[in-house]
């Protein structure tokens, strides 16, 4: 059963919600070799997303908020989840 598509040709309709259509008027070859070029740009993006993310973590810019006290001369950092046990 062939997708169904908006009046305009433009959007595909699944389940209920409305996707994008690519270009009629671009060739198979071609539309494949866009696909991939966004897929691949895409992945590059998610890639670079999860290592700022990992290394903002490393560099305690991310994570649990910490309290930081000085006991006997020593920084103690405790996150705030464990100040809240009874």
């Amino acid at each position: 059963m062939p997708p169904l598509l908006t009046p305009d040709q433009r959007y595909l309709v699944v389940r209920g919600r409305l996707w994008r259509a690519s270009n009629p008027a671009l060739a198979e070859t071609d539309r494949a070799r866009l696909t991939r070029e966004l897929m691949a740009a895409r992945r590059a993006v998610d890639a670079e997303t999860n290592r700022t993310n990992l290394f903002s973590i490393d560099r305690e810019l991310r994570g649990p908020p910490v309290t930081r006290q000085v006991v006997d001369g020593l920084i103690v950092c405790t996150p705030s989840w464990q100040r809240l046990r009874p």
